[in-house]
């Protein structure tokens, strides 16, 4: 279809909230590699597991099977589950979606069975570029080991195929800078300490051996003054050297990015357990405006045991944990990567679509819509009566003023143009600008602080 309704009613909604079933909002896409329907259908939607599991390759085995379980496992529970295929031609899962929503677009939530950084940060930039929204599980350990500043560096591992021999030597350049070249010694452990102390002369770089080699070939290096660039690293002969370039973890990537189509949970089991399907299988069958995902008890997926430091650590990089509080299994926050929370970005989506669909249906239910202050008042109430649903829905707060200055502090309130004020040329154009609104959102509580005083 060449003309959309975007085409014709355009909403942009601008959030504010930091100190600093209708169409999509309830289906999730599940995309992976196992569908065994053909590559042209592409997509598929699902109203029982068992249909999902006779359409997959290895049937309940497949992780698109165990997503939609989780899914369909929440209480209420979606109606439809769509299952997406990458195919073996796609070269990563950006191609895939782009393929997918060709076919069929009317999905919001998206998940990916892939646990591989690479292919979720694929996921994460679709999901803003097509205004959806994904969640996504991730079990790398520096998310909940390392704190946000340790996590953010860069760190490069240099791998020696072999022991250094007596009598060659290494040059290893960092960041355009050369290390003192280094002859080897005798032992090889001793001269890949000697490496290890010439690469840590030089400014912002320090190297150790890793830890987890037992061979001693591998070397750990870090840069503390931008992205690490190991320009270099050669052995005059025998032993060859790989260089691999380790990046942050996933939560601090997509921080980063400023990421606000994304949650990230983190499990220390992402592959085999799917808080990630159960957060967007918990959120997207209710109303929009009524939820918070704190608290959320997800069916289906378990919980980890983690210390308030790996906590900590976790939700400083606004990646969402799922714990046992008391006796209650539960969503630990539910931010997306710039600390915005989730039912925020799905209130916001409701409402543009809620707004477009309700102006669009304005404009072709009348014969015409004039271009007077009455025609202009039919767009305004058309916005004003989708504020108020969101008013009632519980995603804008009610309407409350300042009882000194009387100012409007919550609720919404809606701005339009008289039509002696329009130009001419938009006229002309049949363009209607300057429809605007502020919204109040009611937020939620997550915390509580109470102080009291016994007496006797």
């Amino acid at each position: 279809m060449g003309t959309t309704m975007a085409d014709i009613v355009t909403v942009s909604i601008t959030r504010e909230t930091k100190p600093v079933s209708q169409k999509g909002l309830g289906i999730t896409l599940i995309v992976g590699p196992n569908a065994s329907f053909s590559d042209a259908t592409r997509i598929k939607y699902y109203g029982d597991l068992p249909s999902i599991a006779a359409d997959l390759t290895n049937g309940v085995d497949d992780p698109e099977y165990k997503m939609a379980a989780v899914i369909f496992a929440q209480n209420p529970r979606v109606l439809l589950v769509a299952i997406g295929k990458k195919i073996a031609g796609d070269a990563d899962y950006t191609e895939a979606l782009n393929a997918i929503s060709v076919v069929s677009n009317d999905f919001y939530g998206v998940l990916v069975v892939s646990r591989a950084d690479a292919d979720q940060l694929d996921v994460a930039a679709w999901v803003i570029a097509n205004e959806r929204i994904t969640a996504l599980a991730n079990s790398n350990t520096s998310i909940i080991n390392s704190s946000e500043a340790e996590d953010s560096l860069q760190v490069a591992k240099l791998v020696f195929s072999d022991d250094l021999s007596t009598g060659n030597a290494t040059d290893i350049s960092v960041n355009s800078v050369a290390m003192l070249p280094t002859v080897y010694l005798t032992s090889h452990l001793d001269t890949m300490n000697e490496i290890a102390f010439n690469l840590s002369a030089l400014a912002n770089t320090s190297a150790i051996l890793d830890p987890a080699d037992a061979t001693n070939r591998t070397l750990i290096v870090t840069y503390t003054a931008g992205n690490i660039v190991i320009n270099s690293a050669t052995v005059t002969s025998g032993s060859a050297v790989t260089i691999a370039i380790v990046y942050a973890s996933l939560p601090v990537q997509l921080k980063a990015a400023g990421n606000d189509r994304t949650s990230c949970i983190f499990t220390s089991d992402a592959l085999n357990n799917f808080p990630d399907a159960g957060l967007l299988g918990k959120i997207l069958p209710l109303t929009p405006g009524s939820y918070t995902g704190m608290f959320k008890s997800l069916s289906g997926v378990t919980t980890d045991v983690l210390t308030p430091t790996q906590t900590k650590n976790a939700h400083d990089k606004y990646c969402s944990t799922y714990e046992t509080v008391g006796v209650n299994n539960m969503l630990i926050e539910s931010w997306v990567s710039t600390g915005e929370f989730i039912d925020i970005i799905v209130f916001q989506d409701w409402l543009k679509n809620r707004i477009t669909e309700n102006v669009f249906s304005v404009l072709v239910n009348k014969p015409k819509v004039p271009y007077t202050d009455n025609g202009i008042a039919d767009i305004e109430n058309a916005v004003k009566q989708i504020l108020q649903i969101g008013l009632n829905n519980g995603g804008i707060s009610p309407f409350t003023y300042n009882k000194t200055t009387k100012e409007q502090t919550g609720g919404f309130y809606t701005t339009v143009p008289l039509a002696a004020d329009v130009p001419d040329v938009d006229k002309n154009a049949r363009v209607l600008r300057n429809v605007n609104f502020v919204a109040w959102l009611a937020g939620a509580i997550h915390t509580v602080q109470i102080d009291g005083v016994l007496t006797v």
